[in-house]
């Protein structure tokens, strides 16, 4: 039959005419567009889509394996094999997904060139896999079931498959479908290769049981054949990924440092705004200096070299919140180990910290209430600079100890600490 007549006969066109809307409708609900011009970031958030691709392409494969079925296809001494009679008939739903994935990837396109050589260029290649797994899954519920059933069915598994662990714990729960990948990647991180070999590893092992049960049919050893090698999928993915946090990332170490009062690290793909980052940071670095603060030497968007502010910038850099920026940098450490079980009172300085520094560093109150800076913890750090400039100095130093601290309240007023509150800043 024709490649075109054949998808014209295929459930994948009303599939793929189906999933065109959603896909254009879920990346604007959920401001997926917003691309800060990292290729990681760009084509993790692309995976999200997947969780309404898989489900139509299951219902396509469940609607082809009904009409196979209804058609007896496989029945009597059929000129061509079942699987491949299943190949011909799942190459249409295989094309839809692909491009609707291949959609998802342009509406949230960064604007550079294509990292042919990291981790997220078999991104695709497992969308793929798992387009072919859940169509393959489809087809076999269409053979087996009633299309009553096998439809709805096909299309509450993939579902629950591809939107539930993404919020539920352990963590590797998400990662074995490959749920977690939408949460990846800061421009300091990529994405860990376990995150995407995982999913693939399972869904291979899902076609795998599906041709086994297409071209065997559907008795119960064949069927506990294909269980047996779905466990094993599971049990491999599980191995791979139950020791990852929620975000699948790893760090980058291709950032470069150039310059002096501060050296700046960047990423390549913030090199084109070095310069204007630079003139911007020395512009804060003098204004904290006038305060009386003495920040880190080193400016780095990986937080290496030791010691260094951190920048949290995005590709896309921008210049005009830099004291912010910086001020987030320099009070950003690791938590103590109070802070897992909630008994953390350091915890309230953090937002007053932030305002004061950055209205040191020559930001103005409207430009942090704007920026989204809390109305209460700006104004505390607004009166707190109004102080004379030892007090504030203390103020600081001593809210700082507190976030390193079990035990220490902060001082969340606009007034010095007393001598015996400062005895317990190291």
């Amino acid at each position: 039959m024709p490649w075109i007549r054949h998808m014209r006969s295929s459930a994948s066109l009303y599939g793929f005419i189906v999933a065109l809307p959603l896909v254009f409708w879920q990346v604007e609900s959920q401001q997926l567009a917003y691309v800060n011009g990292y290729w990681s970031t760009s084509i993790s958030k692309a995976s999200h889509l997947l969780f309404l691709v898989a489900p139509i392409c299951a219902a396509c494969g469940a609607w082809e394996g009904h009409r196979a079925k209804s058609a007896r296809t496989h029945e009597g001494a059929p000129a061509r094999s079942a699987l491949r009679i299943a190949f011909n008939s799942l190459l249409p739903v295989f094309a839809a997904g692909a491009t609707g994935m291949a959609l998802a990837v342009l509406l949230l396109y960064p604007g550079s060139w294509f990292p042919f050589f990291s981790s997220i260029t078999l991104l695709p290649a497992m969308w793929l896999v798992s387009i072919i797994g859940y169509s393959f899954g489809g087809y076999v519920l269409g053979l087996s079931l009633p299309n009553a059933v096998a439809l709805p069915l096909a299309i509450a598994v993939s579902y629950m498959a591809m939107a539930y662990p993404p919020a539920m714990e352990p963590f590797w729960l998400r990662h074995l479908t490959g749920g977690g990948i939408n949460n990846c990647c800061s421009v300091n991180q990529t994405l860990d290769i376990r995150a995407i070999m995982t999913p693939m590893i399972l869904m291979g092992c899902v076609i795998l049981a599906c041709l086994l049960l297409v071209h065997l049919g559907r008795s119960i050893l064949t069927v506990v054949m294909a269980l047996t090698v779905i466990s094993g999928g599971i049990y491999g993915g599980v191995a791979m990924v139950h020791h990852m946090t929620a975000i699948p990332g790893v760090d980058r170490s291709d950032s470069r440092c150039e310059g002096n009062a501060p050296q700046l690290c960047l990423f390549p793909e913030q090199e084109d705004k070095r310069q204007e980052i630079l003139e911007s940071a020395r512009s804060t670095y003098q204004a904290l200096r006038t305060a009386g603060l003495h920040p880190p030497g080193t400016l780095s968007t990986s937080g290496n070299p030791s010691p260094s502010v951190r920048l949290d910038l995005d590709a896309r850099t921008s210049t005009r919140e830099m004291p912010l920026t910086i001020a987030g940098g320099m009070i950003s450490h690791s938590l103590p180990r109070c802070a897992q079980d909630g008994s953390y009172p350091g915890a309230d300085a953090y937002k007053p910290l932030q305002a004061w520094l950055s209205l040191a560093g020559g930001m103005s109150a409207q430009e942090l209430s704007r920026g989204g800076v809390d109305s209460e913890a700006l104004a505390l750090a607004s009166s707190t600079r109004k102080l004379p400039k030892q007090d504030q100095l203390s103020w600081y130093r001593y809210n700082l100890a507190s976030t390193y601290s079990c035990s220490t309240a902060p001082l969340l007023e606009p007034k010095a600490p007393s001598a015996a509150q400062m005895k317990e800043v190291p």
